[in-house]
C-alpha cells in the first residue's frame, strides 16, 4: 500500500512542477534576456492564467463491504458484513488550475478529511441471503482520515462570445479512507460467544484505496457575459466517470487468531460516478469565492478476500462488493495570477 501512496504523490508532483517551471519560463523575457527558441516556446506553452483554490468541505460519507463462505461465493452467499453509516468529515482542500495559452486547461487538487463522528456495523450470518445472523456488534467510528487528489488535462470550448464553456477532461486519481472500529457493543451472540454488551480493547481499523484514470466534462456560465442581471456571478457543473483498482487492508485488533497488523487484504475491480455544481462569485479581478456541493457514489465487482492466520496459513473467500457514497458541502476561495 505504501507504494500506491508514493506513485500518487509521484503522479501528483510531477504536473504541478511542469505549470510551475512553464510559469518561470513564461516570466523569463521580463528577468532576463534568452534565446529566441525558449522565448517562443514559452509563449505558446505557458500559461495563460493559473488559479490557486483553498477550501473547507463539510462532508457526509457511507462505507459497507461483505464478502462470502468460500471463493464460489457460497456457504453463505453473505458470511460477514462491515457498515460505515454517517461519517461526518471535516475537509480542507486545496487546487490548482493552469489555462495555457493554446485552450489546454491543467488541473490538480487534494484534500485531507478528519472524520470526527460515525457508527459501524459488524454482522455475521450462517445461512445464506443474510439469514440467522450469529454475531452484531454495534462500534463507534469517529476516528480516522481520508485522503483524495486528482489530475486531469482537457481543452476549453467557448460559445455565445465565450459566455459558455466546456472542458473535456481525463486524468488519474486516488481516493483513500483510513476507517475505524472502537468503543464495542456486542448486540447478538451465540452460546460460548462473547457477552451481550459493552466489551473492550476494540481497536480495528479498515484502510481502503481507489486510485485509476477517469475522463469527464465540466461547464461554466459565465454570467457577466450572457447578461448583466447577475454580473459577477459564474455557475458550473461537472460530471466524472473513474474506473479503479481497489486494495485495502485491515487490521482486526481483537482477532488472536488473526495476524497483525496486517489481517486481511481485500482487491478489486471498481468504478465511481462524480458529478458537482456550485457557484462562484468575483470580488475582482483576481479574487473569487466559490460554493459548491459534489456528490461520488463507487462500488466494486467481485474481487477476493485473502485471510492471514496466526500460524502463516492463508484462506481465500470472495468479496463480494464494496460500496462507497460521498456528499460534500464546500466553501472555498481563490486567487487568480
Amino acid at each position: 500500500m505504501r507504494k500506491r501512496r508514493q506513485l500518487f504523490l509521484l503522479t501528483f508532483l510531477l504536473p504541478i512542477l511542469m505549470i510551475l517551471q512553464v510559469s518561470v519560463l513564461s516570466a523569463a523575457p521580463a528577468m532576463q534576456p534568452a534565446p529566441p527558441s525558449i522565448n517562443s516556446r514559452a509563449m505558446t506553452l505557458g500559461p495563460k492564467k493559473i488559479e490557486v483554490e483553498m477550501g473547507y468541505g463539510y462532508r457526509q460519507d457511507s462505507f459497507d463491504w461483505n464478502i462470502a463462505g468460500d471463493l464460489q461465493g457460497d456457504n453463505p452467499n453473505v458470511l460477514s458484513e462491515l457498515k460505515w453509516e454517517d461519517l461526518l468529515i471535516h475537509e480542507a482542500r486545496l487546487g490548482l488550475q493552469a489555462e495555457l495559452k493554446n485552450a489546454f486547461v491543467l488541473k490538480g487538487s487534494i484534500s485531507y478529511g478528519v472524520i470526527v463522528s460515525g457508527d459501524n456495523r459488524d454482522s455475521d450470518y450462517a445461512a445464506d441471503n443474510r439469514n440467522l445472523e450469529f454475531s452484531r456488534s454495534i462500534n463507534d467510528a469517529d476516528k480516522g482520515h481520508t485522503l483524495d487528489g486528482q489530475l486531469g488535462v482537457g481543452y476549453r470550448f467557448q460559445f455565445i462570445s465565450e459566455s459558455i464553456s466546456v472542458v473535456p477532461l481525463a486524468g488519474y486519481s486516488y481516493h483513500r479512507q483510513y476507517l475505524t472500529m472502537t468503543d464495542g457493543y456486542q448486540e447478538i451472540t451465540w452460546p460460548g460467544g462473547p457477552p451481550l454488551g459493552p466489551f473492550n480493547g476494540l481497536d480495528s481499523s479498515y484502510d481502503a484505496e481507489w486510485q485509476g484514470p477517469w475522463i469527464g466534462l465540466e461547464m461554466t456560465l459565465d454570467a457577466d457575459k450572457f447578461t448583466k442581471t447577475f454580473s459577477p456571478v459564474s455557475f458550473y457543473a461537472a460530471w466524472e466517470y473513474h474506473w479503479a483498482d481497489y486494495y485495502a487492508e485491515a487490521n482486526w485488533n481483537l482477532r488472536d487468531d488473526f495476524m497483525h497488523p496486517k489481517s486481511f487484504e481485500h482487491e478489486a475491480d471498481g468504478s465511481g460516478m462524480v458529478a458537482s455544481l456550485g457557484v462562484c462569485i468575483r470580488l475582482n479581478d483576481r479574487w473569487l469565492v466559490t460554493l459548491g456541493y459534489e456528490t461520488e457514489e463507487w462500488s466494486t465487482e467481485r474481487g477476493v478476500d485473502r485471510v492471514f492466520l496466526e500460524n502463516n496459513s492463508t484462506i481465500k473467500t470472495r468479496l463480494n462488493e464494496v460500496n462507497w457514497h460521498s456528499d460534500v458541502i464546500h466553501f472555498g476561495c481563490s486567487v487568480r495570477f
